[in-house]
């Protein structure tokens, strides 16, 4: 039997260093493979079953981190030590090569002395390794340590103690230690300070990146023990257990590492070993164990052992891995769609938007609020360095046993970096269309739309009105054992099985564009479409629909029919329109009220005033909000969607066809017996699932029919007599102006869209400044009307930025400030006019006729 040379896998994309590592390691006495990226470097581990890997970080198609992770979840791989290579050397990324189980950490350029030497030393860790678990595994039973004892009857000596209390510590065992806790009146922190107190020792409230030593014990036993090699604060090499009475642990650590005494141990609660680790991990009762990623993002996992600790005064301690996984557990359970983590002048604020609406959570430090960004964006495979270009970028998360997309989008502010994470619960899937909201008819109606084999179908509404879940939950409902699904994405958001789904990456170089002309090329039967975003995918879903294919996608548009002003602004024109479409579905959110604390009353001579128009018998019972625990104090929990359906039969398209004005075709469907959004909001209140209030701002106050009734529209500011809406025929069609309403406030969004929208302009809706530039790099509009105080942009910035990149669209800033000096300033800035709130729907559209020349 010969003996076998170790083998070494050196994985980098640059051909000069592969050879280079060759001939000194083949030099050393070692067989060498190598790799040229992450996927090639996996087969040929599989092929050659190396001893040690050499690791470039930065590599095409795959990059270490994921390489890394894959190849130690791999049976018989989980003990190879892997050694990053590589010209990045930030603190952040030796942390996360520790999550990810490498062994060490080299910066380039490493001299061939150097590098034989590091893989020597691995290869004598594995050994010793190997033979100490050989002895471990011999030891049948633990042995209590007669400290454990003392230390027990310490806490047993406490005076006071409850009989719950004396009993958790009674039974009590070294193994579990903080499970015990808790009964005893204690939290894991709490225990942990005693046992260190207890044992001379000192206490870890967190672990720095820069305190992290890598290759000093393997990965799967610092998981499994809870341990983390570290430079103490005087620079000496020490270690961070969560069980010092492990007497097995730390004789591990004096024959494995340079544990030399117990003074050289550090005691940590259990979550601030696991914060250590970072992302890719699950915990359940024995240990920590691995979970592996995909190619294109990180997995994150949080249990059921994560507190939620929030408060300002805490989380400054804290590490930046336990307040990065409180905060998103804190965040699902609130039900927030929405992370904000905004800087001001002087700190930070953590926002949730939960049923809609942002709510203050916590106030920060701007320090605090820089690291906890910047440990999402390393997670999510950003840049850490870039801090002044916004970013988008994804990961997953395992939270309590559901996985959650979530979606980052950083940006840059005067007070700097700024962060949105949207949220999305991917285990439960989109949902079915009548849990959603849909009446029962309209869930059918949809359903019947999505058989159909050639046409298309528009699900439209404003900014984060549910517009995707329900084209995810039309898709879901097709059967696809004889039809073929291509989607294009961005991103993907639920899985469809059977579907073909394609997902834009611009640093691949895969664009919406690209994407959408492959898939095209594909000819599938179904084509959906994540969103209409501009001429080209404007046509090109018309024409895939009238080429004997079903096509389904997005619009931002507020009502069924201002989807048509939406695609003639993109180049479709009417007859087109009216042969492709089948179908235009509209939609809002709405907020349920809360099923264990609603009260049903009689009505106010408002809300019947309110619903009036849309009652074919009296109004005899609403429902309203209270609060209870269960919603928050909120009075609710949850949103349904009111919706619309309006198909696109011979006479609807030929009112199309002709340019009929929106109020016209509108009534027009009503008087066929098709269920308006409004009517959908009467129903929701007639069945106490959501407020006469809600119902009228969200879906009633623009209805047509509260016109003809002489019912007031509900302005910004004080009520004051509407203007007669302009009508809207083919030849004003062709002109209409279009504006970019940007309001960060959901109800004055709302009331000036409606106001605009009755007097003929095409609007849309930004919700703050960054968002009115992507959507001013889109499209072209005659004008912007902004206001002045919203987060991450204000109207001064905005106007500035658009002054600056050469955006001729004249910008008129509306504020309810008092503030004398902003006029001023906005005129200085070049604004077009500067309008303060209240104002009355005609002064407004006659300032803004003033300026677009009408």
């Amino acid at each position: 039997m010969t003996d076998r040379r170790p083998v070494v896998l050196t994985v980098d994309d640059d051909p000069d260093l592969l050879d280079l590592h060759e001939r000194v390691l083949e030099a050393a006495g070692y067989e060498v493979a190598t790799a040229r990226d992450g996927e090639e470097g996996l087969r040929v581990a599989e092929e050659r079953d190396p001893d040690v890997v050499l690791l470039d970080l930065m590599m095409p198609r795959m990059d270490g981190f994921a390489f890394c992770e894959r190849l130690l979840t791999r049976p018989g791989a989980r003990q190879v030590p892997v050694v990053f290579v590589t010209a990045v050397g930030g603190e952040q990324d030796r942390a996360r090569a520790f999550a990810v189980g490498a062994a060490d950490y080299l910066v380039k350029p490493v001299m061939p002395a150097d590098l034989v030497s590091a893989v020597e030393r691995h290869l004598e860790g594995v050994a010793r390794w190997d033979r100490i678990e050989k002895e471990t595994r011999s030891w049948s039973e633990r042995i209590v340590p007669a400290r454990f004892l003392e230390f027990k009857e310490k806490l047993l000596s406490t005076p006071d103690l409850s009989p719950q209390a004396r009993a958790a510590l009674v039974s009590m065992t070294p193994d579990r230690v903080y499970e015990s806790a808790s009964g005893a009146g204690m939290s894991p922190r709490e225990m942990a300070r005693a046992i260190a107190e207890f044992l001379g020792m000192c206490h870890a409230e967190r672990i720095e990146p820069e305190q992290l030593r890598l290759g000093v014990l393997p990965t799967p036993f610092c998981r499994r023990k809870l341990v983390v090699p570290v430079w103490d604060d005087d620079g000496e090499a020490s270690f961070v257990v969560c069980d010092p009475f492990d007497w097995e642990l730390v004789e591990t650590l004096e024959r494995q590492a340079d544990l030399s005494s117990e003074s050289g141990l550090c005691v940590a609660a259990p979550d601030v070993v696991r914060a250590a680790f970072g992302g890719g991990l699950t915990v359940n009762a024995q240990g920590v164990e691995e979970v592996a990623t995909g190619e294109d993002h990180d997995m994150l996992s949080i249990g059921s052992e994560w507190r939620v600790a929030l408060e300002e005064s805490a989380i400054s301690s804290q590490p930046v891995a336990y307040v990065a996984n409180s905060l998103l557990l804190s965040a699902v359970e609130a039900r927030a769609s929405d992370i904000h983590i905004e800087p001001k002048p002087d700190e930070s604020t953590i926002r949730f938007r939960v049923d809609g609406d942002l709510r203050d959570i916590v106030s920060i430090g701007s320090a605090t609020a820089a690291r906890l960004i910047s440990r999402f964006k390393a997670i999510a495979g950003l840049d850490i360095a870039e801090r002044r270009k916004p970013q988008d970028g994804m990961l997953e998360a395992s939270i309590r046993g559901a996985i959650y997309k979530l979606r980052l989008a950083t940006t840059s502010t005067p007070s700097g970096e700024s962060l949105v994470i949207r949220l999305l619960d991917v285990t439960s899937g989109p949902g079915d269309l009548e849990g959603l909201g849909m009446s029962v008819e309209q869930a059918k109606e949809l359903r019947d739309l999505a058989k159909r084999t050639m046409g298309l179908v528009l699900v439209v509404g404003p900014t984060g009105s549910g517009k995707s879940t329900t084209a995810y939950s039309m898709l879901s409902s097709l059967d696809l054992s004889g039809r073929s699904l291509v989607t294009v994405e961005d991103p993907v958001e639920y899985r469809i099985p059977l579907a073909n789904q394609q997902q834009v990456n611009e640093k691949a170089g895969l664009t919406f564009e690209s994407l959408l002309r492959s898939v095209v090329r594909q000819d599938p039967d179904v084509l959906f479409l994540g969103e209409i975003r501009d001429s080209f995918s404007a046509k090109a879903a018309v024409d895939f629909s009238s080429t004997g294919h079903l096509t389904l996608s997005t619009v931002h548009a507020s009502n069924a029919m201002a989807a048509v002003f939406r695609l003639e602004r993109l180049g479709v024109n009417r007859p087109t329109m009216a042969d492709a479409l089948l179908a235009i579905v509209a939609q809002r959110l709405v907020k349920r009220l809360c099923p264990d604390c609603r009260r049903i009353e009689k009505p106010t001579p408002d809300e019947i005033k309110m619903l009036e128009p849309f009652l074919s018998a009296p109004l005899e019972r609403v429902a309203r909000p209270i609060g209870c625990p269960a919603c928050g104090g909120t009075g609710f929990r949850g949103r349904r969607v009111v919706a619309e359906v309006i198909e696109f039969d011979d006479d609807v398209a030929e009112m199309v066809r002709r340019g009929d004005p929106v109020t016209k075709i509108r009534l027009f469907v009503r008087g066929q017996g098709v269920q308006l959004m409004a009517d959908a909001a009467v129903q929701a209140v007639l069945a106490g699932d959501i407020s006469v209030a809600d119902a009228y701002r969200v879906a009633i106050a623009d209805d047509p029919r509260l016109e003809e009734e002489g019912a007031a529209v509900v302005a910004v500011a004080e009520p004051a007599a509407t203007a007669t809406p302009a009508p809207v025929g083919p030849e004003a069609l062709s002109v209409a102006p279009s504006i970019l309403v940007v309001e960060d406030d959901e109800d004055s969004a709302a009331a000036i869209e409606r106001m605009l929208l009755d007097s003929g302009h095409l609007v849309t809706v930004a919700t703050d400044g960054v968002d009115a530039l992507l959507q001013l790099g889109r499209e072209r509009f005659d004008l912007v009307l902004s206001d002045v105080d919203m987060p991450l942009l204000d109207g001064f910035q905005l106007l500035e930025m658009t002054k600056g990149k050469g955006i001729g669209v004249p910008v008129v800033l509306l504020t309810a400030s008092g503030d004398e000096s902003y006029e001023a300033r906005a005129l200085q800035l070049g604004a077009a006019d500067y309008i303060r709130k209240p104002v009355r729907k005609d002064v407004l559209l006659a300032r803004l006729g003033r300026i677009l020349g009408r």
